[in-house]
């Protein structure tokens, strides 16, 4: 599950944890700086640092679950047999 708000006018230009934690007031600005660092707030889809600031309208989104980031590497060996 996952919540998105905007940034209203009057929280423009904060830290992102300041806004995320007067945007969901039933968690603790220490829990929201958790997430940020977790991965489970984003700023417009985007991973984000509790410091980054934010500005009107930005789409702040909680995710019930971290995202998960996974790289694949393919190896390809040749070798004349």
């Amino acid at each position: 599950m996952t919540v998105t708000k905007n940034v209203p006018k009057s929280l423009a230009n904060n830290r992102l944890d300041k806004v995320a934690a007067s945007l969901f007031p039933d968690f603790s600005r220490t829990q929201i700086k958790k997430w940020i660092l977790d991965g489970r707030i984003l700023i417009n889809g985007d991973l984000s640092k509790p410091k980054d600031m934010t500005v009107n309208r930005d789409n702040i989104s909680i995710f019930e679950r971290g995202l998960v980031w996974y790289t694949v590497y393919h190896l390809l060996i040749w070798a004349p047999v």
